[in-house]
């Protein structure tokens, strides 16, 4: 069974294509966000992907959300990333997550873990 939130980003999938000028602002911040991408060799992953395209701004960037769909690549608990990659992240990127994310200090210091020597936070 579906919950309310895999239904509504089901549902938001492809917005860009319905909703040009929303589409055309997040093309915009994507494009801005791979400017600022560390260059180490590591993982570059979007937490809380929703109905995120920014993978076809950038191919090298992998897609999670806490639950499994069409649009992630893999399924990921926002608070689990220092335990899951611990020193492998060279960019993890959030867009419109940090609001959803139930203790912002924790996750900070498990983010902290995840990422490499040089890696960053956007």
């Amino acid at each position: 069974m579906s919950t309310q939130g895999e239904v509504i980003t089901n549902n938001r999938i492809g917005f860009e294509k319905s909703n040009r000028a929303l589409g055309f602002l997040y093309k915009e911040w994507y494009e801005i966000i791979s400017k600022f991408l560390s260059e180490i060799d590591g993982i570059s992953l979007e937490l809380g992907c929703g109905a995120s395209f920014i993978d076809q701004i950038n191919k090298s960037i992998k897609k999670t959300d806490v639950f499994f769909n069409s649009n992630t690549d893999f399924k990921l608990n926002a608070m689990d990333i220092g335990k899951d990659f611990e020193n492998k992240i060279s960019n993890l990127i959030l867009v419109n997550v940090f609001h959803h994310i139930s203790d912002p200090e924790l996750f900070l210091k498990s983010a902290e873990k995840s990422l490499l020597l040089g890696g960053r936070i956007i």
